[in-house]
């Protein structure tokens, strides 16, 4: 079998690249499985070695496993052009084991003690030996001014940047990413869900410089207005701004106060551009969004379908619209979401853009009303998008709590699990 066709097959192993989150799970899963590839035959190792490196996620990986992997790169140097993109280590994910009283006294004395790993120069050092990459997943927004002055970060196109607390002496690495194509800022610590963004002032047009920035992802931030602003008017110089993702974010009208997005005010800079939006959270409803002429794709994630946008509001150009149930835990209970999705797609239908090709409903189900209605609804509205030439997919969610009723009413003695 030719190796493309491995390499394309072995591809679909390979999990997509994490944009805010990462799995630890899912990545030993993957390695796990892939790493047996290249012991099948001598025609499978290129083809399972190139999967395997393709994208390294080492966001909880121990310095042990940090450092074989820097040795594989030393040994083996035809290995460090297989790396395409790579999560850097935050060695800070794991609890050290309880210290014994005799290694303790001597950590507090200063008498051989074993000083905590340097997570910046390990992640240097790693970023160094995998050059040129072209995505890279930072914990923190620092690195070291080796990595810097080594031109690594002028090949990165795509970069995921992480605002936790970065090591002493670092640099900022942010600024220094101006060949980025793509560029995804969140609150990685997932116990926190939003945090007044620090530092941001390296976002603000005299840092970001020449951009070529396309695509911009915001997950658990909150922004000062002034400073967003900032931002979508140097973006809005450069032109180049296609894609614009806002999850869990605010604008912060004041340190302790905040709001949510209100479309299509607060992108106005960028409305030209966009030929993608997604925004999270939305409890307002949007505003006039044909202001955005070459908007192609909005993804709308609501708390209530009420605050959806009016089809009159919508883009002419738009070709694909998905609504997202994103309702709290106590909204949760409130209202049957089935039906009012069901009427704004009705009505969509009859005033729809021109173009619209395809809608998209993720819904969750939290009650067995939800699921009768949506199992009725769904066929009504599967007939009326094909009269219409509109493709309709709807993705249904069940709850821990409706999966757990599920499983105990329809297990029986035969069927144990």
């Amino acid at each position: 079998m030719p190796l493309e066709i491995l390499l394309v097959i072995f591809s679909h192993l390979q999990p997509d690249a994490p944009t805010t989150d990462h799995d630890p799970a899912t990545a030993r899963t993957f390695v796990g499985t892939v790493a047996a590839v290249p012991l099948v035959c001598r025609l499978w190792r290129d083809a399972g070695r190139e999967a395997l490196y393709r994208f390294v996620d080492l966001t909880f990986a121990s310095e042990r496993a940090c450092s074989r992997f820097l040795k594989s790169l030393a040994r083996v140097p035809r290995l460090c052009t297989l790396v395409h993109g790579i999560a850097l280590p935050r060695l800070d994910a794991f609890s050290t084991p309880p210290t014994p009283p005799t290694r303790r006294f001597a950590f507090l004395t200063g008498r051989n003690a074993n000083p905590l790993p340097d997570v910046a120069r390990l992640q240097a050092e790693i970023l160094l030996r995998v050059q040129p990459v072209h995505d890279v997943h930072f914990p923190a927004d620092g690195t070291t001014r080796d990595v810097v002055d080594s031109g690594a970060l002028a090949s990165i196109r795509a970069a995921h940047v992480g605002f936790r607390t970065a090591s002493k002496g670092t640099v900022p690495v942010v600024p220094h990413l101006r060949h980025a194509h793509t560029l995804a800022i969140s609150q990685s610590d997932p116990r926190t869900h939003v945090h007044f963004l620090v530092g941001t002032e390296q976002l603000l047009p005299d840092a970001i410089g020449p951009s070529c920035l396309a695509t911009l992802h915001l997950a658990n931030l909150v922004m000062p207005v002034s400073q967003w602003m900032s931002l979508l008017g140097a973006l809005r110089t450069s032109g180049m701004l296609r894609q614009l993702v806002v999850r869990s974010f605010m604008l912060a009208l004041s340190q302790g106060d905040g709001r949510d997005l209100l479309l299509p005010d607060d992108v106005l800079p960028v409305a030209g551009t966009l030929e993608c939006l997604e925004v999270g959270t939305v409890l307002r409803e949007p505003g006039a969004l044909h202001m955005m002429p070459h908007l192609r794709s909005l993804s709308t994630h609501v708390a209530f379908p009420t605050v959806l946008p009016a089809p009159r509001a919508l883009p002419r150009g738009l070709r694909s619209f998905r609504i997202v149930d994103d309702r709290r835990n106590g909204a949760q209970g409130q209202e049957n979401w089935a039906w009012p999705v069901a009427r704004f797609v009705s009505g969509l239908l009859q005033d729809m853009p021109p173009h619209l090709e395809e809608i998209t409903i993720d819904a969750r189900i939290a009650r067995w009303d939800e699921l009768q209605a949506w199992s009725v609804l769904a066929f009504f509205l599967q007939d009326r998008c094909a009269g219409m030439g509109v493709d309709l997919q709807i993705n249904l969610r069940a709850s821990d709590e409706l999966t757990d009723i599920a499983r105990s009413r329809w297990r029986t003695p035969a069927t144990p699990y």
